[in-house]
């Protein structure tokens, strides 16, 4: 299976390489502070894979996260325009909604048994269309304070990208040194064996969907810093960028098989992507479009490499 990982891991590497060339073209003018760019985009986008590769990880999905993103911007945002002192406030209740939808989510997933594709996608109507309507009062967030904490730099670092990181090895250690991350993989595998021994799976999946629910608005959050307005416009564009990246670290979407680091690999990968499509000046419709064929390019080498 080792051998497997290298040649599957080269696909994200090359790709990461051939748009760090482009990128660096004596032909075009590199953006300032082009790696921080790119360390800002992944890690936010890093946050919304983690919470997601989980939800796979037990061989579910949530197409809703692109829009628990832009509802926790416009729960902090309606807050802080309001009360600009209380900024922390803003992100505690926008992080508690997006937590509850995601509970809302797996409750009816676990206990209910919809199908997830389904709940998901309609929980993103709504969620959008609640986005929306705050979108429409508050065009534009200014409150200096709030940009500087989670936009600002710690040792030249994003605070977003440091964030991602520690979050990213504290669950990959969670993962595999603990039974709540064991339970995970072994959901992901063979759900019913675990119920048999009388283990409540349904709990622990509820669970998951609600920390994919936290993540979701904590990446709201820092876009929200980061470009200072509610975005439902690139919602669908939000989830394919994330199934794209989790694709690249490698993990399957059957659940059960893959590990958390390779996010890195695979946020890092579709960032740069985006960047040097924007250098190029590719047309948004067409970046999605090629995003997508990654995407599929990536199902498709998991499917071929053979298993062991």
């Amino acid at each position: 299976m080792k051998n497997n990982s290298y040649f599957f891991y080269g696909y994200p590497i090359l790709l990461f390489s051939v748009s760090v060339i482009l990128i660096l073209s004596d032909n075009f003018q590199i953006p300032s502070g082009a790696l921080v760019i790119i360390l800002r985009q992944s890690s936010i986008l890093g946050l919304l894979c983690l919470g997601l590769a989980l939800v796979i990880l037990t061989g579910g999905i949530d197409l809703s996260v692109g829009a628990l993103l832009s509802l926790s911007s416009s729960v902090c945002s309606f807050v802080i325009f309001r009360h600009p002192e209380h900024i922390f406030l803003a992100v505690f209740l926008a992080l508690t909604v997006c937590t509850l939808c995601g509970l809302l989510n797996g409750f009816l997933i676990a206990h209910l048994h919809f199908p997830a594709t389904i709940v998901t996608f309609a929980q993103a109507l709504i969620y959008t269309g609640l986005s929306s309507l705050n979108q429409q009062r508050i065009s534009m967030l200014r409150s200096p304070s709030f940009s500087l904490f989670f936009n600002g730099d710690w040792f030249d670092i994003p605070v977003s990208a440091v964030f991602f990181v520690l979050l990213l090895i504290v669950f990959s250690i969670c993962m595999h040194n603990t039974y709540w991350g064991q339970y995970l993989y072994a959901i992901g595998a063979n759900e019913q064996a675990l119920v048999n021994i009388g283990i409540n799976t349904k709990s622990y999946k509820i669970a998951t969907y609600a920390v994919c629910g936290l993540f979701s608005g904590l990446a709201g959050i820092f876009m929200l810093a980061r470009i200072s307005s509610v975005s439902i416009s690139t919602n669908p564009t939000l989830v394919l960028e994330a199934l794209t990246s989790i694709s690249l670290a490698g993990i399957g979407f059957s659940g059960a098989h893959g590990k958390l680091p390779g996010l890195l690999i695979g946020t890092i990968t579709v960032s740069a992507l985006k960047m040097c499509m924007t250098v190029y000046a590719v047309p948004s419709t067409l970046q999605s479009l090629l995003i997508a064929l990654f995407f599929f390019g990536s199902l498709l080498i998991g499917r071929i490499l053979p298993k062991k």
